[in-house]
């Protein structure tokens, strides 16, 4: 079975200390609606701020981008073939090694790993355009800039024809080294990065 992956990231400002993501993971009859935020200690990292007269807890476009891309791996249970399609050509070309990141090597380290698991030759990455009319970019996009907020278009838990999961995915506090994330899908806490993921049959 061919899963599709959509996923988007953002940040406003750019940098700031809060960004969003989203994720679309549609199988052939069903579709899995996932997002998240980035707050200050929770996938942000430390850097100057654009005046560079301080240093915070920040996150930017870029980072928000990858995010999407990781997190939307992470979702996935091993065994499928996996198409991921993103607007960002940065983060595809990083991810690919033809841009040489020398930043956010944190988060493609952890998308190299997921791709691992998955298995590399079942992995695909694609570049869609963004803002484009593509109605699985256009509610990524929504997903990471108002989160569950865009919602508004699930009717009968159906979208586009299909079932609907959704995942809701918060930061909620660091203990022992590891970022504990809420899932509101399961009213279960998991680890950032030992998410549970879904298997389609």
């Amino acid at each position: 079975m061919r899963i599709e992956v959509y996923t988007d990231g953002s940040c406003y400002p750019n940098p700031g200390p809060w960004g969003g993501w989203g994720v679309v993971i549609s199988a052939p009859d069903s579709v899995i609606l996932a997002c998240g935020r980035t707050a200050p200690g929770f996938g942000s990292v430390m850097m100057s701020t654009k005046d560079n007269k301080e240093k915070r807890m920040l996150t930017t476009n870029n980072r928000q981008e990858l995010m999407g891309i990781l997190m939307g791996l992470r979702l996935l249970e091993a065994g499928h073939n996996v198409r991921i399609r993103s607007d960002s050509e940065w983060a595809l070309r990083s991810i690919s090694g033809q841009y040489r990141a020398s930043a956010n090597i944190d988060l493609l380290d952890q998308i190299k790993a997921e791709i691992k698991r998955l298995g590399s030759a079942r992995c695909k990455f694609l570049h869609v355009k963004g803002h484009a009319g593509d109605p699985y970019n256009e509610l990524t996009d929504r997903l990471a800039g108002t989160g569950l907020a865009a919602l508004e278009v699930v009717e009968n838990g159906k979208w586009m024809g299909k079932s609907v999961s959704v995942v809701g995915i918060s930061p909620i506090a660091k203990f022992g080294g590891a970022e504990y994330l809420y899932r509101a899908d399961s009213h279960m806490f998991a680890t950032y990065h030992h998410t549970i993921r879904y298997s389609f049959h």
